[in-house]
């Protein structure tokens, strides 16, 4: 029996909150080694800039030092860390205490399956790949979800596999073959949602994965509430998290909040629907709302039919248009 772990979109980013996301990731890292797993697939976006500075470079290598005990570490890059089409972040920082794939022409096999690696700056060669049975592709790949525009072909192209695990989206998604993991923890401050990482057992022609729950990691959380229920509010939040409030205020001066040092304040003066949708936008544009989470989370679509996926994608361009 081999056991893999599959953790993507882990976005290092030691540029803010620099004390507490370093802990974080370095939790994560406690978390992975007490999986009794052999092999540990990190499927890109592990650093959220494709130029880290040294000290998320060396956090990687701490993070990576860590994890020794897995028998092998594999990488691939995600868009995140494309430098251009032709290089990566990896191509720039020493490959030690792991392996790095741009592309693997000739798979790894395990058991009796076939594991090719592709990173996302090559993800439109995959249609080269001609697998052999009992194939399984490990990749950063953009699907069609909703109003989000695929990269390639995805259900084309991974027909070929009889399994694809993918990164990129940040939350965990099933469709056909293809699998998302999501994210181990928030990037953004955004509602509570899904976060986990894949648990994949190959016991000789058979192939079994399921989702293992990270929540307890630490989070960003964004949370809204009035005047009247913040003190409230405040009582039940966890020190691990940290938090950004949306207040709504009917009052015209702005009041005067206290806060724990993990929480950050925003007041929305005379709220109503228009302030609603404008505050929605600006946080859309810098990417701390994923307009398609409390949709997918309700729907929880790893359950979902072909049928109500069609359903939702089409509520979500309703919206989109009115």
């Amino acid at each position: 029996m081999i056991k893999i772990l599959f953790v993507s979109d882990i976005h290092l980013n030691l540029r803010k909150n620099k004390e507490w996301e370093y802990n974080r990731f370095m939790m994560l890292a406690d978390f992975l080694t007490q999986s009794h797993a052999d092999i540990l697939v990190l499927g890109g976006d592990i650093f959220d800039k494709a130029n880290p500075t040294l000290d998320e470079i060396a956090a990687f290598y701490e993070f990576i030092n860590k994890l020794q005990k897995f028998k092998k570490i594999y990488v691939i890059s995600g868009n995140h860390e494309d430098l251009s089409h032709k290089e990566t972040t990896f191509h720039k920082i020493p490959i030690v205490g792991f392996e790095y794939f741009d592309f693997t022409e000739e798979p790894i096999k395990l058991e009796k399956y076939h594991l090719y690696f592709v990173s996302h700056h090559r993800i439109k060669e995959i249609s080269k790949l001609y697998p052999k049975d009992k194939s399984v592709i490990f990749s950063h790949i953009r699907a069609s979800v909703g109003m989000i525009k695929e990269e390639i072909p995805v259900k084309k192209f991974m027909k070929k596999f009889d399994y694809a695990f993918l990164g990129d989206i940040h939350i965990p998604l099933q469709f056909y073959n293809v699998h998302y993991c999501g994210s181990p923890y928030t990037i953004h401050f955004e509602p509570k949602r899904s976060t986990g990482i894949f648990c994949i057992t190959i016991v000789g022609d058979k192939l079994n994965w399921r989702n293992i729950d990270t929540s307890h990691l630490p989070q960003k959380i964004l949370l809204e509430t009035t005047l009247d229920e913040y003190d409230k509010l405040l009582k039940t939040l966890s020190p691990l998290n940290l938090y950004k409030i949306r207040v709504n205020s009917f009052s015209d001066s702005i009041p005067n909040l206290t806060a724990p040092k993990n929480v950050q304040i925003e007041v929305v003066q005379k709220f109503d629907e228009e302030t609603t949708k404008e505050q929605t936008l600006k946080l859309q544009k810098e990417g701390q709302i994923d307009v398609f989470t409390t949709l997918l989370e309700l729907l929880k679509l790893n359950d979902a039919t072909e049928e109500q996926l069609e359903k939702a994608q089409n509520l979500l361009l309703e919206i989109k248009k009115s």
